[in-house]
């Protein structure tokens, strides 16, 4: 009696061993791959950042970070991680700051996006999130535009926050608005708003 309890105490500290080692490992891949977007944003510096808090009532419209104004962070600087975008910069302290993600359904959360469909280009608007689907929420596509599934998403660089061609998604659903007259896109993001730890600020070079 005394053996087996000691086997399965033994079996319970190993697979808790072996769920750290692993959490530990994807960590490390995260991370590495954290620092390999400093080869595709060559404009930017980057401010590596951990994520601190969430508000459990606000889980999909902000978060703080561990970084502030004594890391260079200001207000509206983007923020973004090795899947793509994440949000914004909407409040500095000294030594944290917290981001809108772009998950926050938001009146003042537009992002102008191009929907990149074969050799052709569309613009849209992100205007919301659809959490039980969890799908980004794309409008102003006019009904004869060729959108389809798996279609590509990148920020447009229209306006003065977002710079151009940092990944959202791919289009997953197409419906149309409730006049028929434009196309309302679910888009895919591959960034996981459930689980977010490490991101990185975009700082001009």
């Amino acid at each position: 009696f005394i053996n087996s309890i000691f086997i399965s105490k033994k079996v319970n500290y190993l697979n808790t061993t072996s769920l750290k080692e692993q959490a530990q490992k994807e960590e490390i891949i995260e991370l590495k791959n954290m620092l390999n977007l400093k080869e595709t944003m060559t404009s930017y510096q980057m401010v590596y950042a951990t994520v601190t808090s969430r508000n459990n009532d606000y889980w999909f419209y902000t978060l703080t970070i561990d970084k502030g104004k004594k890391d260079g962070i200001k207000k509206d600087m983007i923020v973004i991680n090795e899947k793509g975008l994440v949000g914004r910069v909407i409040d500095v302290n000294n030594f944290s700051s917290i981001i809108k993600l772009i998950t926050a359904n938001d009146s003042y959360n537009k992002i102008s996006v191009n929907i990149n469909s074969d050799s052709t280009t569309y613009n849209g608007i992100i205007t919301g999130y659809d959490i039980n689907k969890n799908l980004i929420l794309i409008t102003c596509i006019r009904s004869t535009s060729d959108v389809k599934i798996g279609d590509n998403i990148t920020t447009n660089g229209l306006g003065t926050l977002f710079p151009e061609g940092i990944y959202i998604g791919k289009v997953e659903e197409i419906l149309s608005d409730d006049l028929g007259v434009s196309k309302v896109l679910g888009v895919k993001s591959e960034v996981n708003f459930e689980n977010l730890k490490y991101l990185a600020v975009l700082k001009r070079a």
